[in-house]
């Protein structure tokens, strides 16, 4: 029997880059926060952003199943 874990995929994914937003999504982001630090810039505060990669893609190995073929669309 064959149980597809809906986490594990997402692990597949990320590893693979099939779950890119795409550059237009990541540049309206950036915008968005560019507009966001600027605001807070004009009160003193400052704006880290952070991107972390995802457990799939940093750790492989470590995923419920090997990752071994991409998955298709």
């Amino acid at each position: 029997m064959n149980i597809k874990f809906p986490k594990e995929e997402n692990y597949v994914k990320s590893y693979y880059g099939t779950d890119f937003i795409g550059e237009d999504k990541c540049r309206e982001l950036v915008q968005k926060l560019k507009i966001l630090q600027d605001a807070l810039q004009r009160r003193g505060k400052d704006l880290l952003v952070v991107i972390a990669a995802g457990k799939g893609f940093f750790i492989p190995n470590t995923s419920p199943k090997p990752i071994k073929t991409p998955l298709k669309p």
